[in-house]
């Protein structure tokens, strides 16, 4: 999430698994580009817009408070996928069904985040109406 503002200079943001089968790897890059690109909109471009009206302290505390708590949420959701597919990588399940049925929870939970809330893919081009399966 480093440089937001280089990561996001030109719209649409490009969706390497665009047209591929749903998969772990492709439903982590849409929760990472969610989390991230809803941070660039509030924060960067946000907060420059109303850095003058406000005092930083009020500008984050009172005038963004509610944005924390989803992008903290958005970025939770993301380590989370992040971590369990690290770890089921590493080979440290030994029995391929506990791994296999593992995988299938990790990204059904991921599928059930981002149905909740896709706005921001839908937004940066990320996701493309009627592009579905």
């Amino acid at each position: 999430m480093n440089d937001l503002p280089a990561q996001f200079a030109s719209l649409p943001v490009k969706n390497p698994f665009a047209g591929q089968q749903v998969s772990l790897d492709a439903v982590e890059s849409a929760l990472r580009v969610r989390a991230a690109y809803s941070i660039f909109q509030s924060v960067v471009q946000g907060v420059m817009k109303d850095k003058a009206n406000y005092q930083s302290r009020v500008l984050f505390n009172e005038v963004y408070q509610q944005d924390q708590v989803t992008f903290s949420i958005y970025h939770c959701v993301y380590y989370t996928v992040w971590a369990a597919r690290h770890y089921l990588g590493s080979n440290k399940i030994s029995c391929p069904n506990l791994k296999r049925h593992t995988e299938q929870l990790v990204l059904l939970y991921g599928l059930t985040e981002l149905a909740k809330d896709s706005g921001a893919l839908f937004d940066c081009g990320y996701f493309a109406p009627g592009a579905g399966a």
